[in-house]
């Protein structure tokens, strides 16, 4: 296993991210613990720049989440298109992993206002898809101001953008 424990070919994944993908919860969590013991990097990409943090947070793997962060993954790494493990949870509607995510890092600040390369943080796009738990948590730990004015920013964009004025 130690041989294999970060090994990936060309445009496959790391074993470490297979493990996250594993549907049976004990044996995702055995998997990925043994892997994390045995010295696998808990924060090596995929060719897309995704870890396994971002996979499970994407998939609402709770379980595999909080052992990724207990064995240091950085929630901040950034795949190829500026995403974020936040911004994947969000997109997912995934609340409890959102949650997770931000009361485990707060205190290191976690930017949740964090954009990606077209310009969307996990607020924006979980405001997007209705994800209305995933906005309420993250909006509650961020200025409630600045959440409103966002909110009525982007509805003057939608609505200038449907009905002109010219």
């Amino acid at each position: 296993i130690s041989y294999i424990k970060n090994m990936s070919r060309e445009g496959a994944q790391t074993p470490l991210i297979s493990a996250v993908f594993l549907q049976d919860s004990g044996a995702r969590c055995r998997f990925v613990n043994l892997l994390l013991q045995r010295g696998a990097s808990v924060n090596l990409p995929d060719e897309s720049g995704r870890t396994p943090l971002s996979y499970a947070c994407e998939m609402g793997h709770l379980d595999a989440v909080k052992i990724l962060v207990k064995s240091g993954a950085d929630p901040e790494a950034a795949d190829a298109w500026g995403n974020t493990a936040l911004m994947y949870a969000a997109a997912a509607g995934h609340s409890a992993v959102v949650e997770f995510l931000v009361r485990a890092f707060k205190r290191l600040g976690l930017q949740i206002d964090r954009q990606n390369k077209v310009g969307n943080s996990a607020v924006q796009v979980a405001r997007y898809l209705r994800h209305t738990e995933c906005l309420q948590i993250l909006c509650h730990f961020k200025n409630i101001f600045i959440c409103i004015l966002l909110n009525l920013v982007m509805c003057l964009y939608i609505y200038f953008l449907h009905f002109p004025v010219f």
